[in-house]
């Protein structure tokens, strides 16, 4: 059972299930709920079917054949994927499977030895660098930091914002929708702060592609819901994502579909409530 207190007084005593029931109904508190896991307040995977943005879109991201090496050592072996508009992928796979060298790829920081890569229908390499880092794709690396700048969480929005065009209230309404400290400096945040941060400074002008890198390390559940929050609005939006990670649950609530990365291949990939029924192996908590 769960008991949540709220102010000193008991709000609710009950299962996971009544507690879901009871949230959907609007009798629960959103504040008595904000330090819990994703997977005690949130039904988003249970209602999946593969996602509205599923195999039957419209592709926005093609990847065929890529091979890639460090030195003598073989990444990536002859791995393809395709991405969907508004689709959330999730790459999953023990360490040193290649996952970051996939991101490294489709973003264009590598150039793979075999294989094509297509954005949009255009190949990755006819891209200029101002048409593809500007609007096309954006990145979360797992070195957030390098985009911090100034001295406090509202400057570095209201820098950014600048930089981008976009409105001042926008980044306000930023830091306010994502409970940023306006006055902390970026380095006394948090881990998962500073990844909110860096999403934001990146979001304040939205890529059609976005590409994660272990995005939820550092991230508590309050923290890890705000993110989820964002993100899913934007992909409802239109806006693609591929990202890679080990946090099964987050993939489990965010993903429409799920790819599992073994020895340089994607040896698995279907819609997310598929990838997880009956894995023993890969599965969420709870």
């Amino acid at each position: 059972r769960i008991i949540l207190l709220d102010g000193g007084r008991q709000v609710f005593c009950g299962t996971r299930d009544e507690l879901e029931s009871e949230l959907k109904n609007g009798n629960v508190p959103e504040n008595a709920v904000a330090d819990l896991p994703l997977r005690t307040v949130s039904s988003h995977a249970a209602a999946k079917d593969g996602g509205a943005a599923g195999q039957g879109g419209k592709a926005v991201l093609r990847a065929s054949g890529l091979c890639f090496s460090y030195g003598e050592s073989p990444i990536l072996r002859e791995l393809s994927l395709e991405l969907y508009e508004g689709e959330f992928l999730c790459v999953c796979g023990e360490n040193g499977c290649g996952k970051t060298t996939l991101l490294r790829l489709l973003s264009g920081l590598e150039k793979p030895a075999a294989g094509r890569i297509e954005l949009f229908g255009k190949k990755l390499l006819k891209y200029s660098q101002k048409e593809l880092y500007t609007k096309t794709l954006k990145a979360l690396w797992r070195d957030c930091e390098l985009l911090f700048s100034e001295d406090s969480v509202e400057k570095e929005l209201t820098e950014a914002a600048k930089l981008c065009g976009a409105k001042k209230a926008d980044a306000v309404a930023f830091m306010s929708d994502l409970s940023l400290p306006p006055g902390r400096h970026p380095y006394d945040l948090s881990g998962g702060e500073r990844q909110l941060l860096a999403l934001s400074i990146l979001l304040l002008e939205p890529p059609k592609l976005l590409l994660l890198d272990e995005p939820t390390v550092g991230m508590d559940a309050r923290v890890k819901k705000l993110f989820f929050r964002r993100i899913r609005e934007l992909c409802d939006g239109g806006m693609s994502v591929v990202c890679v990670t080990h946090d099964l649950d987050f993939a489990s609530l965010c993903a429409d579909r799920c790819a599992l990365m073994s020895g340089g291949e994607i040896v698995c990939c279907e819609p997310t409530r598929e990838f997880f029924d009956g894995n023993l192996y890969y599965r969420p908590h709870g």
